[in-house]
This record gives C-alpha cells, sequence and structure tokens, in this order.
C-alpha cells in the first residue's frame, strides 16, 4: 500500500516515445489501489464494412489511432460477405495483440466512429471517461515489462497478448476524479508537445 499522497514508482518516469522520460514531481493526493482490469474493460465487437460511415483507421505505436492512408485500397480488404472490420466508438480503446508488449495500443480520439482491422483487440476502459489516462499508463515502461512477461507463443517474435489476459491482470490506480485529473495534465501537455514539434518544424525549413 503507497503512502497518502505518493506517487507509484512506475508513474514516476514515463518511457513513451513522444514523452521520452517525463518526470511527473508532483504528488497525487489519494492512495493509489490495485484495480483489475476485467472490471472496468469492456470489449466492444461491432462489425461493419462501411467505410463511408465508419472511416479507415489503423494503429501504429507511435501516432496510436490514426487514419489510413489514401493509398490503401479499401476494395481489397473485404473477402466476400464477412465484415472484418471492428467499429471503434469514440474513447474506445484498440491493441495490436502481438505488438502490445512493445506499445501498440491507443484510443479514438477524432470525435467520431471509425472502424479498424478485425484483428485488433477493441474496448472501452473506465466507461471511456479517462481515456488520456490510460493510454499513458498502459505505455509506461513498467507496464510494457509487465504485457512482455504475460505474452505467450512459441515464437519470441509471435509471442502476443490475448484480451483474455489483459483482462486479468491488475494494475495500481487512483480514484476516478485522481485518473481524470491525470487524462487532463496528460492532454494539455500532449497539445504543448504537438505545438512545439510544429514550430520547429517551420523553424527547420528553408527560406526561399
Amino acid at each position: 500500500m503507497l503512502a497518502h499522497g505518493e506517487l507509484p514508482q512506475h508513474l514516476r518516469t514515463y518511457a513513451v516515445p513522444k514523452y521520452k522520460h517525463f518526470h511527473l514531481a508532483n504528488p497525487l493526493t489519494h492512495t493509489w489501489e490495485q484495480c483489475e482490469l476485467g472490471a472496468i474493460i469492456q470489449a466492444v465487437q461491432e462489425l461493419t464494412s462501411d467505410f463511408e460511415n465508419y472511416p479507415l483507421y489503423s494503429l501504429t505505436i507511435e501516432n496510436g489511432v490514426t487514419p489510413k492512408t489514401e493509398r490503401y485500397e479499401r476494395s481489397f480488404l473485404i473477402t466476400k460477405e464477412t465484415d472484418l472490420f471492428k467499429i471503434v466508438p469514440e474513447q474506445c480503446f484498440v491493441s495490436n495483440p502481438m505488438n502490445l508488449r512493445f506499445g501498440a495500443i491507443g484510443f479514438n480520439d477524432s470525435g467520431k466512429k471509425v472502424s479498424v482491422s478485425g484483428y485488433y483487440d477493441v474496448f472501452s476502459i473506465d466507461r471511456g471517461e479517462c481515456s488520456n489516462f490510460w493510454c499513458v499508463y498502459l505505455k509506461t515502461a513498467n507496464s510494457l515489462k509487465r504485457f512482455d512477461d504475460v505474452a505467450i507463443g512459441s515464437l519470441i517474435e509471435k509471442r502476443r497478448v490475448h484480451f483474455s489476459q489483459l483482462t486479468e491482470m491488475s494494475f495500481p490506480a487512483p480514484n476516478m476524479n485522481e485518473k481524470k485529473k491525470l487524462g487532463e495534465f496528460f492532454e494539455r501537455l500532449e497539445r504543448l508537445i504537438t505545438l512545439h514539434q510544429r514550430k520547429s518544424k517551420i523553424g527547420k525549413m528553408p527560406l526561399k
């Protein structure tokens, strides 16, 4: 059990591609307790082949849930009458079972429902009320190490974390109010990082 106001070690340093090793100095005000993911995760299993109403998105480790490139020929993705794509509601997560241990998880913050490959797992956490918090938390070095520990498979390069395994895992977590506050902080930080990256690119553009 953590002392009052103590920040868990695994959230003191963030090992996320965009955040590198970000240190959160301000202590939390509530104790963190073990939370079983199965109690707060809800699977989403709605299938579609309607890309007009549910634009096709992909999942990358670096950028999370992002639009598919235009060069991707959608008509080849459908075989016969089988719907192979999953609908991702707003604030819901997408994870790649084979690459979850490397950080292949993100959530839909596009403001609309989208679709992704049926291979991915789609689910909500905490009813989508604090997705920013969970997205950062589940990409910390400690979380990725735990995913790697539970991954199964005969070949190292094909080891994966099945959805059933994910729901059986437990992580220390604060109460809902703290999760929302941290999520808001991460969202502001993300916008700040994006703004500075854009300014940096503009500054490096050659003068005409």
